[in-house]
């Protein structure tokens, strides 16, 4: 008779409730940040026109619009270490790498054709870093 526990029962400890208020704590942050972006693009006349949309697995942050500028925007909240960095590409790959820049791409193509549009659409980066934003044109559209 064989006694030995199956693969999938590996008795691993459950996360001690510091572990799990860390990952709590990182998502409150990205949120956060989020909501400061999404302030920051409200008190300068942009409509926020979809949060966390989703399209397969991809999803876009924000999707803003002011008259005919409309924005993607990607928000990364940061705590430390970007800043050394002196070239804004050299932050920009240190916050967001090309394949998921070109996700955020498939993502924005998706959105614009879910809504039927045919317009030039600008793609952010916005790094929240001690309650102050740090904007990076990745695309102008």
């Amino acid at each position: 008779m064989n006694t030995s526990k199956p693969p999938w029962d590996d008795e691993r400890p459950a996360a001690s409730a510091l572990e799990v208020r860390r990952k709590q704590s990182t998502q409150e942050k990205g949120q956060n940040a989020e909501d400061a972006v999404a302030k920051w693009l409200q008190d300068h006349q942009y409509v926020i026109l979809a949060r966390n949309w989703r399209w397969h697995r991809f999803e876009l942050d924000l999707v803003a619009r002011r008259e005919n500028r409309w924005l993607v925007v990607e928000v990364k909240s940061r705590s430390r270490g970007i800043w050394s960095f002196s070239e804004p590409e050299s932050v920009i790959r240190a916050c967001l790498t090309r394949p998921q820049e070109n996700r955020i791409r498939l993502a924005m193509d998706a959105w614009a054709r879910h809504k039927r549009l045919s317009v030039r659409i600008g793609l952010y980066l916005a790094v929240v870093q001690r309650g102050q934003i740090y904007w990076y044109l990745l695309d102008d559209g």
